[in-house]
């Protein structure tokens, strides 16, 4: 299959959107999307001092080469908080400092893709809580599985033994929207723009 922008060959369809990109169209895609939840809602300015929360796994890996490569645009302090000692190699060779805690006066971001603010938002309301952690979440308009594409596409090295394993309820939750996603694409979007308009009255 082609890409629906040039003759080179498609890396994903997006059932969603019925759209089939090729590797240079998915990235820009991908990117313009981070760009814009960024630029829209004004989660940084010059000078701002950023903590990234990082695992070492591949979503927390993407945060961090993006908030670099963005940082040449907008000039911020950029830090990693991370425990793990995988992780501060690859933070290394990204060029982001370590710090073993958040430093005051931070804005702190976290990794959250689009299925994890879905998931985590449906686990509150059956539990009856009201808010997600509060922390920016750059990736939260980009579905999972095109995060971890995203990494593949651009040979980032993350580490692989990172799990995060959900459990009980959570892991129903992560199943069954796995399943209607599949059944009717664009269920996630659909559910991640009911919760946004739920919030704004809560």
């Amino acid at each position: 299959m082609k890409c629906n922008f040039c003759t080179k060959p498609a890396v994903i369809t997006q059932l969603y959107s019925g759209r089939s990109l090729c590797k240079t169209h998915f990235l820009k895609l991908t990117n313009d999307r981070i760009r814009k939840n960024i630029t829209i809602n004004k989660l940084f300015t010059p000078k701002n001092k950023i903590a990234i929360e990082v695992s070492g796994d591949v979503k927390s890996i993407v945060v961090c080469q993006f908030l670099k490569e963005f940082s040449k645009r907008m000039p911020f302090e950029l830090y990693a908080v991370t425990g793990n000692a995988q992780a501060k190699k690859i933070l290394k060779k990204i060029g982001i400092p370590v710090k073993a805690r958040k430093s005051k006066g931070s804005k702190f971001v976290t990794s959250e893709t689009l299925d994890d603010i879905i998931e985590a938002n449906l686990f509150n309301l059956l539990k009856g809580k009201s808010k997600t952690r509060e922390s920016i979440k750059i990736l939260k308009d980009v579905p999972a599985e095109e995060i971890k594409l995203y990494a593949k596409l651009n040979k980032f090295e993350f580490v692989k033994t990172v799990k995060s394993e959900k459990k009980g309820l959570l892991q129903a939750i992560q199943d069954n929207i796995k399943q209607m996603e599949k059944k009717h694409p664009g269920t996630k979007f659909a559910m991640n723009k009911s919760f946004k308009n739920l919030n704004k009255i809560l």
